[in-house]
């Protein structure tokens, strides 16, 4: 019987020290165990990278100059060897199967390059009850074509190539490549992410946000006219 393929997990990090210690957590406390767990530190002036090291094997921490969250990616997914590669933004977490779902679904699926799952987003405790209301959480899971709910086979970044060099927007942007690549996916029901709302993301709900976000798909689109794709 073939081994299990092994699982990289990616997690980029800037002055997380406030919720680190729980996203890496929910990695180690997976039912299916990643075989790599990379901390890229982008240039954090907080207790991020120390408290990182201090969980020891299998997680381990990369330093660079502050350059973002893509070239973070990037550089983690070049620092794995795994056959599969999940990313994990630094505040969220999951739940204790998330890998286990997504690994069983690529398995009956072998056609398929990567796998989604739903989200539930929650409002970090530590935000007052004011600042809570301002962000209007749903509590239902939705979709989420969004980096911390993707497992991947590492083939299918040879085949697109790496995060674009964006500060907003870059896995929206890569997944439209892909997309045009013709990789497949499939989205689970199931809920494989706790997305954190918490203030220093309120950005992503501001509405100059939304025309980074418009500005990507507006790109691509060009970039499909020009070369000559449907």
């Amino acid at each position: 019987m073939p081994d299990a393929p092994s699982i990289a997990v990616v997690i980029p990090a800037r002055d997380a020290g406030v919720y680190i210690a729980q996203t890496i957590e929910s990695v180690l406390a997976q039912t299916v165990p990643a075989a790599e767990v990379i901390v890229v530190d982008d240039g954090s002036t907080d207790a991020t990278a120390d408290i990182a090291r201090g969980f020891g094997s299998p997680v381990r921490v990369h330093y660079q100059p502050p350059t973002g969250p893509a070239a973070a990616r990037n550089r983690g997914m070049a620092a794995s060897s795994a056959d599969l590669v999940a990313l994990l933004d630094a505040d969220d977490v999951w739940p204790h199967d998330s890998l286990e779902l997504r690994l069983a679904a690529l398995e009956e699926e072998p056609e398929a390059d990567m796998c989604f799952g739903h989200m539930i987003q929650f409002a970090s405790p530590e935000m007052s009850i004011s600042d809570q209301r301002r962000l209007h959480v749903d509590p239902a899971p939705q979709p989420a074509l969004t980096s911390s709910a993707m497992l991947a086979r590492r083939a299918v970044f040879e085949r697109v190539g790496p995060l674009p060099d964006r500060r907003v927007g870059d896995f929206l942007e890569w997944l439209l490549r892909a997309r045009t690549a013709g990789v497949r996916w499939v989205m689970l029901g199931d809920v494989v992410l706790r997305r954190r709302l918490h203030l220093h993301n309120l950005t992503r709900l501001e509405p100059e946000s939304n025309a980074h976000y418009l500005a990507v798909v507006r790109a691509e689109l060009a970039r499909r006219r020009l070369a000559g794709e449907a």
